[in-house]
């Protein structure tokens, strides 16, 4: 296992892409939790996180 600290970059349309989904998200668009399960599943413009991505499916179904 190598000491480097992994860094993760987010470029700004990623940061306004997700900072529009969660909004519909919390809003409780279907479609939207989805889509942030989606991006947390693939750490697409969020950090990568599998529970996270999982309680967002769970709100989606």
């Amino acid at each position: 296992m190598s000491d480097q600290k992994s860094t993760v970059t987010f470029n700004p349309d990623q940061l306004r892409a997700e900072a529009a989904v969660r909004k519909a998200a919390k809003a409780g668009n279907p479609e939207a939790q989805f889509r942030l399960g989606v991006m947390y599943g693939n750490g697409d413009g969020v950090g990568l996180d599998y529970l996270q991505a999982r309680e967002w499916f769970e709100r989606a179904a």
